[in-house]
């Protein structure tokens, strides 16, 4: 269940919070921004929909909140459509900017709508992030942003030595031949290139952890040891 902080004047609680309950979110109201603030050191929500008038300071709980968690989901409610305030907002990272007056359901149907983009993008980055495990350690390669790390420890890796990753943990488990490294990361070569080959391998074992990721297969090749997991 989506959980959501609201920080909206008391009057306007009880119409929301039921209209979002039974719609089978889990909602938490607050009168201020402050009450709000302290309920995220025990419970971080997956969307924060805060007011920016009167007593609560919307813009200012925001700032702080996507400073500790970027990933955090944010909707304002505002009953003024000055320009400067929505660019403001958006600065801030909202997601949605909601003028007054506005319909409980067309709030809804907006973080539902919200909610919904969400989830493609995080499939779509998960489609492009792998997971490996070795007995006592876990890489991942992020595609997306060509980053490889180890236990949360970003390794950096030249060109050459991601393209040569790539192709050994694409393969988990199998033993990639020389040649088929020379084909793959050095395309446009003549001739036989497995000392440059060895080179890099030599290099990116130092950077991964010698022993640990990459076997050789003597008289064959290379073999990515790290078993593929679901996370």
């Amino acid at each position: 269940m989506k959980k959501i902080y609201i920080v909206i004047p008391e009057d306007k609680w009880k119409m929301l919070v039921m209209y979002f309950s039974v719609s089978g979110y889990s909602v938490h109201p607050f009168h201020d921004d402050v009450s709000a603030g302290k309920a995220f050191d025990s419970d971080v929500p997956d969307m924060l929909i805060t007011d920016v008038s009167g007593k609560i300071d919307g813009f200012r709980l925001v700032k702080e909140m996507k400073t500790k968690y970027p990933e955090l989901l944010v909707v304002f409610l505002v009953s003024s459509s000055d320009e400067s305030d929505r660019i403001l907002g958006f600065e801030l990272g909202c997601d949605d900017y909601i003028t007054e007056p506005y319909s409980p359901k067309e709030l809804l149907l907006r973080i539902n709508a919200i909610f919904r983009r969400n989830e493609i993008k995080t499939e779509k980055e998960l489609e492009n992030i792998s997971v490996y495990r070795s007995s006592i350690y876990r890489l991942v390669i992020d595609n997306m942003v060509h980053m490889v790390s180890i236990d949360g420890n970003v390794i950096k890796l030249t060109s050459t030595e991601w393209e040569l990753l790539s192709l050994l943990a694409s393969n988990a488990s199998c033993i990639v031949s020389r040649d088929k490294i020379d084909e793959y990361c050095f395309p446009d070569q003549n001739g036989s290139y497995k000392r440059v080959a060895d080179s890099h391998i030599k290099n990116l074992r130092k950077k991964l952890k010698p022993g640990v990721w990459i076997d050789t297969i003597r008289g064959f090749g290379y073999k990515f040891i790290g078993k593929l997991v679901i996370e």
